[in-house]
């Protein structure tokens, strides 16, 4: 069992105390933050993979990621704040947080996710992953044909925050952005065009980067599949920071593997880790990372989930409404 710090301004005779369970990610000095925000509550902070039945049990507010099998333990749970901005296992059984408020993070990765696509995008681009692999080899040789992210046409699946992010870096860069969304919306500025995820097939023929950012749902389920790869460009790259479930990974592999696409920019997979046996590791033309787009590598990134979580407790314990709620019915 991890350590435990458990601190509160009452003493052993005070009762109905709003107990918390933190397992969120923290810098020096953080902690401190929620014993001010919260006098009159008892926390108990905990690493982000230190969980135990027993430390569910009787906590009213649970803030952090928490196994799914965990939560029938938590007997007295009102709501949990995930420091994922994903929330598909959660929102998987529905009836599993019956009366229970789930907030996620979104908002809180848009940045780091954002850059770490446009760096993959570049590097694919330019060739730069096959020139790592050739040294390494120890060949000297020249990689032929790059591309240009300047007049380059980028389709982004998703204009949530880690979408909106990664289209206004593009734009930025020069690339023309066309935003797909599930629902029709106000098109932001740096976004040429606007369409609804129906017209999905009419736009990927034209695009030379195909940005997927959007959750794991029954309606994103193989969204991109071997239809929508003959449909791209044989110079195309697709990029999903999303879910791993959004793109068929068997298709994926087989149109790396036939020169359908020229490349992939993988950090979500169908199963995780993924297996050792899965036809993606030997793919051509493929750049993988284990999901670890959007972890807690930088440092405001970890700021801004402690932040939100801050703001959302002080409106809980307020009784008003909180941020980022999920909407269990469509899973985000």
């Amino acid at each position: 069992m991890g350590i435990v710090t458990t601190k509160t301004l009452y003493d052993t005779g005070v009762r109905n105390m709003t107990d918390i369970l933190v397992t969120l990610p923290m810098h020096d000095g953080t902690k401190e933050k929620y014993y001010a925000a919260a006098p009159d509550c008892k926390f108990e902070f905990r690493k982000w993979n230190d969980y135990t039945e027993e430390a569910v049990a009787g906590k009213e507010i649970i803030l952090g990621n928490i196994p799914v099998g965990l939560i029938k333990y938590a007997d007295s749970l009102k709501w949990i704040q995930l420091h994922s901005a994903g929330n598909d296992a959660y929102a998987r059984d529905p009836s599993l947080l019956k009366d229970i408020i789930l907030t996620n993070a979104s908002g809180c990765y848009g940045l780091v996710i954002a850059e770490y696509m446009v760096g993959a995008v570049i590097g694919s681009q330019m060739n730069l992953f096959k020139y790592d692999r050739a040294m390494k080899r120890r060949e000297w040789t020249d990689e032929g044909r790059i591309h240009s992210v300047m007049d380059s046409t980028t389709v982004v699946l998703g204009l949530g925050n880690v979408g909106s992010e990664f289209a206004w870096r593009m734009h930025a860069l020069g690339s023309k952005v066309i935003g797909v969304k599930r629902t029709p919306g106000a098109k932001p500025d740096f976004v040429d065009e606007l369409c609804t995820i129906d017209k999905l097939d009419e736009v990927i023929p034209q695009a030379d980067i195909i940005a997927v950012t959007l959750p794991a749902t029954k309606d994103t389920y193989h969204l991109i599949g071997k239809a929508q790869f003959e449909l791209m460009k044989n110079t195309a790259i697709l990029v999903n920071t999303g879910r791993g479930t959004v793109v068929a990974q068997k298709d994926l592999a087989d149109a790396l593997n036939s020169g359908k696409i020229g490349g992939a920019c993988l950090d979500v997979y169908e199963k995780e880790p993924l297996p050792e046996d899965d036809p993606l590791w030997d793919a051509k033309n493929v750049f993988m990372t284990p999901h670890v787009s959007g972890g807690w590598h930088l440092y405001s990134t970890v700021e801004k989930i402690n932040e939100l979580a801050l703001r959302n407790l002080k409106t809980y314990l307020a009784g008003g409404k909180l941020e980022n709620v999920v909407d269990l019915s469509r899973g985000y």
